[in-house]
């Protein structure tokens, strides 16, 4: 029996920040800047909002804080009201899970519309705790770690611990309820040709929109202008790495890029794909 949900902890890496940052040089360049964390800062505090609408969400506190050019989120489990068994913890985490995936579509196409900025990071579902700007706990620093080491996230992906994909219950309770809820069967968490599981967010918008088949127009314009951002994003990628050419670290950059350029090319409808 249990008497807390699973804990989440992501860590994401905003690619490329810090060249911004460091071309910033006048008032105005670093108001602007400064505008487009508070509109993430003002995202989460709107998703904050929503959750008191959901009622498994009363299950847990959503908690974010901002570390230099990343930012950490936190669905932190409450205890509960009456213990359950393994089956309810599954299935209820799961939903907190999904809603977290759904959370970061949200901040990526902030991100991607405002800064053309790629991500890269970790998720962890071992135990952090965040108080006003302070985060602390095993989830923080393994999720850093899955985004930071060299066998780790290392492309412009969020991956997650081995913790959680080697946990089998996880995964096909995942599987399961992903292909109840969307009718498809596109996995919105994918095996990499390293073996490592990533989430496919691209693979969740089509679900998304295959849910609402029947009335998808609204769902549809906005998938397209995320794809839209979401090449943006990339070309501007491509134009960095061109500037890079014959520099040390550039093959690491063009390793990076035809990944998330390949990524994108094989979920993408032709009209965004990129040559």
């Amino acid at each position: 029996m249990y008497d807390r949900l699973m804990s989440f902890t992501i860590f994401l890496d905003m690619l490329g920040f810090s060249n911004k940052i460091g071309k910033i040089t006048e008032e105005e360049k670093a108001k602007d800047f400064i505008l487009f964390m508070e509109s993430n800062k003002g995202i989460f505090e709107i998703m904050k909002n929503l959750d008191r609408k959901e009622l498994f969400n009363y299950n847990y506190d959503f908690k974010f804080t901002f570390i230099s050019d990343s930012i950490v989120l936190l669905a932190y489990p409450k205890k509960l009201q009456k213990q359950v068994n393994s089956n309810e913890y599954y299935d209820l985490s799961i939903k907190m899970f999904m809603d977290i995936c759904n959370k970061l579509l949200i901040l990526f196409f902030n991100i991607w519309e405002k800064e053309k900025i790629l991500l890269r990071g970790g998720i962890s579902n071992k135990y952090s705790y965040i108080k006003n700007e302070f985060i602390v706990g095993e989830g923080i620093i393994e999720a850093y770690k899955l985004e930071n080491k060299n066998d780790g996230a290392i492309y412009p992906r969020i991956i997650l611990s081995n913790n959680l994909t080697n946990d089998i219950k996880f995964m096909k309770t995942l599987k399961q309820y992903s292909r109840k809820l969307y009718k498809t069967n596109k996995n919105i968490i994918t095996k990499d040709e390293d073996n490592l599981f990533f989430f496919n967010y691209l693979n969740l918008l089509y679900n998304q929109e295959q849910k609402h088949l029947y009335n998808n127009e609204k769902i549809k314009e906005s998938n397209k202008k995320f794809y839209s951002f979401h090449k943006k994003a990339i070309e501007e990628m491509e134009l960095f790495m061109k500037s890079q050419f014959g520099k040390k670290g550039y093959e690491k950059i063009k390793a990076k890029y035809n990944w998330i350029k390949s990524y994108h090319n094989n979920n993408v409808d032709d009209e965004y794909k990129i040559m």
